[in-house]
């Protein structure tokens, strides 16, 4: 039997895709005066310094009861380690599911397009794959994806993401030339 065989895998759940409704409303109140609530047609602009925040600030309550969690920037993912022997993905759905129930609680959607799971493995022996869902939704399993803006394989493997620099590097410089 090999040392791969007695290490933990993970799943990962990455870019879980979290989104704020944007039907808001405001209510003004100043000294003795309440005005009627106003629909907001406007918001933080995306990829402004203060929106990442205002996001963080928004989901920083969401799936508190993992430490498996990594939240940053405008991306929220969930890794969790499943024993080779006897893989038990029920934790991991568990997580999901209490998930679902505070995008609920908090008027909050997940957008299933953007949230994927990938099971990073390094046994030998196969291992059947993670079936999980969020609410209806099945999740799609890949074999690769960014985390942190970083291309990353199942593997833990970065070649993907190299292939990609150096490929936007040439139609760069033929671009410059």
């Amino acid at each position: 039997m090999s040392a791969y065989d007695t290490s933990p895998n993970m799943v990962v759940i990455a870019n879980s895709g979290i989104e704020v409704p944007d039907a808001r409303q405001q209510i003004v109140r100043t000294q003795d005066s309440v005005y009627s609530p106003q629909q907001l047609t406007c918001s933080v602009p995306q990829g402004t310094k203060i929106g990442y925040l205002c996001f963080l600030v928004v989901i920083n309550n969401a799936i508190m009861d993992t430490p498996h969690r990594w939240k940053y920037v405008d991306d929220c993912n969930l890794g969790f380690p499943v024993k080779n022997r006897a893989p038990d993905y029920a934790p991991l759905q568990a997580s999901l599911d209490n998930l679902q129930a505070w995008t609920v609680d908090n008027g909050a959607t997940i957008n299933h397009t953007k949230t994927v799971v990938m099971h990073v493995c390094t046994s030998k022996r196969d291992m059947p794959p993670p079936q999980l869902s969020i609410g209806l939704q099945h999740l799609q399993l890949v074999q690769s994806t960014k985390l942190l803006g970083i291309t990353m394989d199942n593997s833990l493997n970065w070649k993907l993401h190299t292939t990609r620099i150096a490929h936007w590097n040439v139609i760069d410089d033929v671009m410059t030339a």
